[in-house]
């Protein structure tokens, strides 16, 4: 959990963010334009200026180490800002939840200190066109690699729609039927072709991953 008063501070700097970069008019016009503001976004999570993604990061990957009551209240101020803003900005967190709770020692230390480092922006792609909360409808598959008899990557095949940042992000961790059951794979996973259906306020898009490949080192994510 993150002390009281760092806490205090992230809000009010968040708040005064807001007043600065978000006012009214401007959340109206890109409510107009289904825009969503990809420098304005970038900057939140920049680790040199608001870096409000440092308060979900462990503390041993460069974050704070905020719990799921921390997470809480920074999405309740945010809400109050903007919910498809903070939609955007959250989505790291939920998009890199997979590789806080499954992944390697390796893969966390790669990804989570470049969360905290660099303020790169992941996506979540579980949902799919038939497959939303019931996940066990998943048709989205991940086929092995192989090469004289080893497990080289997989290659992903199928659809995912309402990814939050799906048209913005630098990485994303995708959920795929295996040989062995449903498993996360992480970055990076390289898509052959990408469409939008839309790019509102949170850059939600139908990401199609039809020639996706993902390496097989490490392995996926469970």
């Amino acid at each position: 959990m993150i002390a009281n008063k760092t806490l205090k501070l992230s809000l009010k700097s968040l708040r005064d963010f807001a007043k600065k970069r978000l006012p009214d008019q401007t959340l109206i016009e890109l409510d107009a334009r289904d825009e969503c503001p990809i420098e304005i976004v970038r900057h939140m999570c920049s680790p040199d200026k608001l870096g409000i993604q440092l308060l979900f990061i462990p503390e041993e990957f460069g974050g704070f180490g905020g719990g799921a009551f921390d997470v809480y209240l920074v999405c309740e101020e945010m809400a109050r800002i903007d919910l498809g803003v903070a939609t955007s900005v959250l989505a790291t967190f939920l998009g890199s939840d997979p590789i806080t709770m499954g992944a390697t020692p390796e893969q966390k230390k790669l990804w989570l200190t470049r969360i905290a480092e660099e303020g790169i922006l992941f996506a979540y792609g579980a949902t799919e066109p038939d497959a939303g909360s019931d996940l066990a409808a998943l048709q989205t598959t991940a086929d092995r690699v192989m090469e004289d008899d080893r497990i080289v990557g997989y290659k992903i095949n199928g659809s995912k729609q309402w990814i939050s940042n799906g048209g913005i992000a630098d990485a994303y961790t995708i959920l795929a039927n295996t040989p062995a059951g449903p498993s996360w794979f992480g970055p990076p996973v390289r898509a052959g072709s990408w469409w939008k259906r839309a790019r509102r306020v949170s850059a939600t898009t139908s990401p199609r991953t039809s020639t996706a490949s993902a390496p097989a080192t490490p392995p996926p994510l469970r």
